[in-house]
């Protein structure tokens, strides 16, 4: 990937830790109920039209509903593979 790819890509990863992160503290505080909702409402919103958009281009069918449970593993998964990265050693293709 070029610079410029692994940086999006970092801020994507970034930006779905920081939400769920400030979503718990969130919720933990006990922050009224109906603001949590906005904000999970309002992400997945412009997650899923996002998704349509690239599924009509992509031309591929893709079930929108599917997006919060793939947003929770993906967001699990760069939890968990994030940090074992800076312990493994990098493979170089010949």
């Amino acid at each position: 990937y070029r610079k410029k790819h692994q940086v999006i890509l970092g801020l994507l990863g970034t930006s779905q830790i920081m939400f769920w992160l400030t979503f718990a503290i969130l919720a933990i505080l006990k922050v009224n109920p109906p603001v949590l909702i906005g904000c999970l409402l309002i992400r997945y919103t412009f997650l899923i039209l996002f998704l349509v958009r690239g599924t009509r281009v992509l031309e591929e069918k893709f079930t929108w509903l599917w997006m919060p449970v793939l947003d929770i593993i993906h967001t699990l998964f760069l939890l968990i593979m994030g940090p074992l990265g800076f312990f493994t050693k990098r493979v170089k293709w010949s």
